[in-house]
């Protein structure tokens, strides 16, 4: 029968998930999963955090009145959010500038700001990604029309951060390129810059004038502290820079 859709192709699989499905029917019994950034039990359930259930449990008992939200979402959300990132005393808190929206999943919020910055800043503008980064990033950027490139970040020799390589290559680009850093935790390799090499950076991406597009996927997950998983963003902030 005749279909409008005939000419859609078929989306390739997700490789992770691919990944993760062959996971699953695995019977090494020494099996270990690293494919997801989620807590695990010692057998390799799922791991429900105590504060998620009381969190579940009050939202079940809670009196909701299921009214639509502002168009940016939840206050409350939105506040206590902007607080986890730069901390209750932050100065632009107080002075109002902060700009927040609430989206649906992390793919969600990176997707509004990418359309966001497409669409304000200048149309030939460079979007910087790590070698390697998370597999969803150069496809949203590339989905909103925007330039992609890469810059050094891990030594496969040395098995850490190539930061001479990294800053090489941040010196290199256009000055006002967007800089798409990992907060903490970075994914996939899981090898973070330290606190000095973090200010290092600050100082480049303040020279250069690039916008620090900071992806916050794992806050607390680095170091079990969130304000010291969140060191990157609150300098950086501190120094001006524009994130």
């Amino acid at each position: 029968f005749f279909s409008m859709w005939a000419h859609v192709p078929n989306p390739q699989p997700d490789p992770l998930f691919a990944l993760n499905a062959r996971f699953k029917v695995d019977t090494d019994p020494n099996k270990l999963g690293l494919g997801v950034g989620a807590y695990r039990s010692e057998d390799g359930s799922p791991y429900v955090l105590e504060v998620v259930r009381e969190a579940d449990e009050f939202l079940a008992n809670a009196t909701l009145d299921k009214e639509y939200l502002d168009a940016d979402g939840h206050p409350d959300f939105l506040r206590f959010s902007v607080e986890l990132l730069l901390g209750e005393d932050s100065p632009l808190i107080g002075a109002g500038a902060v700009a927040s929206c609430q989206a649906i999943s992390g793919t969600g919020g990176l997707r509004l700001l990418a359309e966001f910055i497409a669409q304000f800043l200048p149309p030939n503008t460079t979007v910087l990604l790590s070698d390697p980064t998370w597999p969803n990033h150069p496809t949203i950027f590339r989905e909103v029309g925007m330039s992609v490139k890469y810059h050094k970040y891990w030594d496969k020799n040395a098995q850490w951060v190539d930061f001479a390589g990294m800053k090489e290559d941040l010196e290199a680009a256009p000055n006002g390129s967007v800089v798409v850093l990992h907060l903490c935790s970075h994914n996939p390799s899981g090898a973070d810059l330290t606190e000095s090499q973090w200010m290092e950076l600050a100082d480049l991406m303040q020279s250069k004038r690039h916008l620090a597009f900071f992806d916050a996927a794992y806050q607390g997950y680095a170091t079990g502290d969130l304000d010291a998983d969140s060191f990157s963003l609150r300098h950086f902030v501190s120094r001006g820079i524009s994130c």
